[in-house]
Parts: structure tokens; C-alpha cells; sequence
């Protein structure tokens, strides 16, 4: 595994595989530096760098403000990263696929077997279950950055782990608002609220209530989904409007979002989610398969006129709803 935490972005296109790199290694290790490996990677993983999961989504450079100037060094106490949409369907519940190659198969039974009462010496009824098949096939997400030879050369160490980890998330937040259907971008493939379109519930009023909410959690109960499975995800907007109405109009008791939960199931919010929408479900079955990790490549033709470096981030993803009737997807007019 690489060591993410000395991972860094100005080491990592200097470095080139030679004969005799273990013992240069070894001496630059001696010297106290450490060198970057063009790391094999996931199984099947291309020519090129592999690098601990990043994406990067903007240039930078020292000149600009805004695009690398305020990375030179200087004395630096603590960086902030730029405000992402927080991941939630695997905080869910959803059942995450990794290590993939092919194409994944994901059998589902629609119609299972049912049980019955039979008198002494009657025979059983026969019952063959009704089986389903789902193929997941990867789309391919992605993402660059250039990065001047200056800000190479000037910038702190520490900015490398900046820019991974801002990079992360943005590639987590993009891949968590496809899975949950919301990503924006018509390239994206279908996700959680595509699946469930031809079944959502519309509510009466703008503002939802708790009967309605009941409603969402009754009927993904009634699919014979565990209770410990339910959750609801919401927008910002949504909660909002939740954490301000009674459960019961008029009680003076309790609000329908309270205490991080929706009539007593987990609630988690993403800015990914439009404001007028809200998803119950069992999350473990909407399922997110990766093939590989990120796959870099470092391009050097492009900005050779400016000895700019670009790299560009790879990731391959795919999504399932394994049975609809585990989700109940409410809209407010």
C-alpha cells in the first residue's frame, strides 16, 4: 500500500524507473529523502502513476491569486480546504464493490419462496422463486489539474497533502451525487432517484409532515426491509424545513428532525439532494462498484511551452438499485 501520508505531488513526476533505482533508492533513503514509486496499483491498472485516490479539478500556479500565490512559502500556520458536499450514501448503507475487473452481475431475487401449513401427510407445494439480474457496467469519471514549475519548486510540503485531500473530496462528493441520481451532469450514469422516478410519492403541501414522513418509513418497512437498515437523506433545505415542523402540528412535544434523526431513523443531509426531495430507504441496496482505484497520468507536452505539468485522474464507477421497493422517495409541489 502507498504511504499516503508523505505522499508528495512535486516528487512524483520527477521520479523514473531505472536498473539500478533500488539502490538510489536506498542511498536517497540514507540521505533522509523519499522517493515516490511508480506504484503498481490496482490489478489491470495502465501504463502510467498510480497514486493514493486524488482528483484534481483546477489549475494552480504562484502568480494567480486564487490559483496557487497564496501557496508559496511563507509562514503558514494551518490551510483550509475548499467546503464539499459531504458523502452520504455509503454512510448509509450502501453496499460498496471494489477490486472489480468485468462487468458485475448482481442477481436478485424478486419472488421468494413462501412458506405454509400442511396437514399430516400432505404434500408440500412446490415454489420456484423469481430471480432478477442486474448489470453494473463502469463510467468513467475525471478530472485535471495543471501545476506551473514554480509552484513546484516554491510551494510548502505541506501543499501537496492540501491539494490530495481537497481532490478526494471532490471526486467522493461527485461519485456520492451520481450514485444518489443528482449528480447535474448529463455524461453521469443513472443513479438512486432515476430508479425510483416511476414510484415517488408526491406530498400534498410544500412543507412535509410527520405523516407524511411515517408514510416513507411505512412503506419501506412493508418491502421487508430491516429496521436497523432505514435511513432518510435529505437536502440542506429539506432539513431545514423538517427541524421547524412538529411531528404532530400542535403537540408542542417534538420536531420531525431532531437529534440527527427522522421519526427515530437516522437522517443524513448533502447539498446533492434537491430541496424538494427526500429519500427512506434500506441503503444496502443500492449498490456502488469501483474498478481499480485512481488511475493518474501526467502529461508534459501540453504546457511544455511553460514547462507546465497536467495531471489528469481516472476513476471508473457504476451503480445499482438492487430492488426499488427497499426506497420510498417523497417530493414536496
Amino acid at each position: 500500500m502507498p504511504d499516503t501520508a508523505s505522499f508528495s505531488l512535486a516528487r512524483a513526476p520527477a521520479y523514473r524507473p531505472r536498473p539500478m533505482i533500488r539502490k538510489r533508492a536506498m542511498a536517497q533513503r540514507m540521505n533522509g529523502a523519499r522517493p515516490e514509486r511508480r506504484h503498481a496499483g490496482p490489478a489491470g491498472c495502465r501504463a502510467g502513476w498510480w497514486c493514493p485516490p486524488a482528483a484534481f479539478a483546477r489549475a494552480l500556479n504562484t502568480g494567480t491569486t486564487g490559483e496557487g500565490a497564496e501557496l508559496v512559502g511563507q509562514a503558514t500556520d494551518a490551510f483550509a480546504g475548499a467546503l464539499r458536499a459531504a458523502t452520504v450514501a455509503g454512510r448509509a448503507g450502501a453496499t460498496l464493490l471494489t477490486g472489480l475487473r468485468g462487468d458485475v452481475s448482481v442477481p436478485t431475487i424478486t419472488a421468494g419462496a413462501a412458506a405454509e401449513w400442511i396437514a399430516e401427510g400432505a404434500p408440500a407445494t412446490g415454489q420456484t422463486p423469481t430471480m432478477a439480474r442486474g448489470v453494473i457496467e463502469p463510467k468513467t469519471v475525471a478530472a485535471t489539474v495543471a501545476v506551473s514549475r514554480r509552484l513546484l519548486l516554491q510551494a510548502e510540503p505541506a501543499v501537496a497533502q492540501l491539494v490530495a485531500a481537497d481532490l478526494v473530496a471532490a471526486l467522493g462528493a461527485e461519485i456520492d451525487a451520481a450514485a444518489l441520481g443528482a449528480s447535474g451532469d448529463a455524461a453521469a450514469p443513472n443513479g438512486l432517484r432515476q430508479a425510483l422516478d416511476a414510484a415517488k410519492t408526491p406530498f400534498s403541501a410544500a412543507t412535509p409532515s410527520g405523516a407524511n414522513m411515517l408514510a416513507l418509513e411505512s412503506a419501506v418497512l412493508a418491502a421487508n426491509v430491516p429496521e436497523a437498515d432505514v435511513a432518510f437523506v435529505m437536502g440542506p433545505v429539506m432539513a431545514e424545513t423538517l427541524k421547524a415542523t412538529e411531528l404532530l402540528a400542535g403537540s408542542g412535544c417534538r420536531m420531525i428532525f431532531q437529534d440527527g434523526k427522522v421519526v427515530d431513523r437516522p437522517a443524513l443531509v448533502t447539498p446533492a439532494m434537491p430541496a424538494s426531495e427526500i429519500i427512506a430507504g434500506g441503503w444496502r441496496d443500492l449498490v456502488i462498484a469501483q474498478w481499480g482505484g485512481i488511475d493518474m497520468r501526467l502529461d508534459r507536452a501540453t504546457g511544455a511551452a511553460t514547462d507546465t505539468l497536467t495531471l489528469r485522474a481516472f476513476a471508473d464507477v457504476g451503480f445499482l438499485v438492487r430492488r426499488t421497493g427497499s426506497f420510498a422517495y417523497g417530493v414536496a409541489p
